[in-house]
């Protein structure tokens, strides 16, 4: 009886944590909703999955009585094996993409006197012209490299939105300006809409200009690996210089690189 009784306990305590767990997660995909105004396929999916995965772990009893009355017939016991081994193979294949996400992160510049370029690719401009928190932190990232590294040259990549009032890339350029880095080191590519077109369209210009042809990446740690992807496809050697995230965006931008990297790597 006593060891039931434990077992027992031992059973709402791991239920209490995972509701904890699922709670500040979902929380957590949620936030950018009210702080940002970000609703996306990150955050929605993020807070769909740990919804559901509070939900399922605070009714348990029911849904464990509901798997076990499925399960009863031949019938069920093929469904139920089907969505078991479909959500087994999500999960495997969310921390295999967010492993490769890790890995392009970390792709830092070598240390020697290797020749090369930074490419700072574009995010969303304010209506007051300035940049926004996630392109800010790029820039902020893309000044200390320059001021670190005075002989290299650098191309700001973004066109305008509908909803921008200026070019992206001219207001990276003219940020980068104001603090202070030579207008000489900067090269403007104001024409792209996309990853693709941002890596695409700086290549032809650092060929166009006899710059080294070995890329310095910035953008946030989410970005790194899906611009790296395209950098490899135009046979660009390539290195990451990170811009770090927003703590409350982090999640959500994260997940939704995930779709972005399937997407590219499947139908592109």
């Amino acid at each position: 009886m006593r060891m039931k009784t434990d077992k027992s306990r031992a059973g709402l305590i791991v239920r209490a944590v995972l509701l904890v767990v699922f709670g500040v997660m979902w929380t957590w995909f949620f936030l950018p909703v009210p702080i940002y105004g970000v609703l996306n396929i990150g955050n929605g999916a993020g807070m769909l999955a740990f919804g559901g995965a509070f939900l399922v772990t605070l009714f348990w009893g029911r849904v464990k009585a509901k798997i076990k009355k499925i399960r009863e017939t031949k019938a069920g016991r093929r469904v139920f094996a089907a969505v078991a081994a479909l959500l087994s193979a999500g999960l495997v294949l969310a921390g295999v993409l967010f492993g490769f996400v890790v890995k392009g992160a970390m792709n830092a510049p070598p240390e020697d006197s290797t020749p090369v370029t930074v490419v700072v690719l574009g995010c969303k401009v304010q209506k007051s012209g300035n940049p926004s928190l996630i392109l800010s932190r790029r820039l902020i990232a893309a000044l200390d490299y320059l001021t670190a590294h005075p002989d290299v040259n650098c191309v700001v990549s973004g066109g305008r939105g509908d909803d921008e009032p200026i070019a992206e890339a001219d207001c990276m350029r003219d940020w980068l300006i104001q603090r202070g880095v030579d207008p000489a080191r900067i090269l403007t590519e104001g024409a792209s809409t996309s990853t693709e077109e941002n890596l695409r369209f700086s290549a032809a210009l650092i060929e166009e200009n006899g710059l080294p042809d070995t890329l310095v990446i910035v953008t946030n740690e989410f970005h790194q690996t899906r611009a790296g992807m395209i950098a490899d496809k135009l046979g660009y050697t390539h290195y990451a210089v990170n811009g770090p995230s927003p703590i409350v965006l982090l999640p959500t931008y994260t997940v939704r690189e995930l779709f972005g990297i399937l997407y590219d790597t499947l139908l592109r």
